[in-house]
């Protein structure tokens, strides 16, 4: 084996390498794309697709969100509420006395201004 016959053998060793890289790659979505959060885009469902292939494939986030098609901020965004149970109760007891007003009709019996 001369010397020409070593660098290709060397370059198509590399290239071999480079072709199983991507061929494990490629698996490796398409087992995670196995199971795939729903399509309406509810981000429970997806967080929790999400998730198993993190854990169960070991999977990062990011390529876990690629292969599912959703955003990656929806897996970190926290809901932040403010406390309305006072007003919540209102609302509510307003609905059953009056029953064909709307929420924007009850916002206003309770002095919330409701943005259109």
């Amino acid at each position: 084996m001369d010397v020409s016959e070593a660098k290709r053998l060397k370059a198509l060793e590399n290239e071999n390498g480079r072709l199983k890289k991507l061929l494990a790659d490629a698996m490796l979505d398409n087992s995670g794309s196995e199971r795939p959060a729903r399509k309406n885009g509810d981000a429970c469902h997806e967080a929790a697709s999400v998730a198993h292939l993190v854990q169960g494939h070991w999977m990062s986030e990011r390529r876990a969100c690629r292969v599912i098609g959703c955003c990656r901020m929806t897996m970190r965004y926290e809901v932040v509420r403010q406390d309305d149970s006072v007003l919540r109760e209102r609302l509510n007891e307003l609905a059953k006395v009056r029953r064909r007003f709307g929420y924007r009709r009850r916002m206003c019996f309770c002095g919330v201004r409701v943005m259109r």
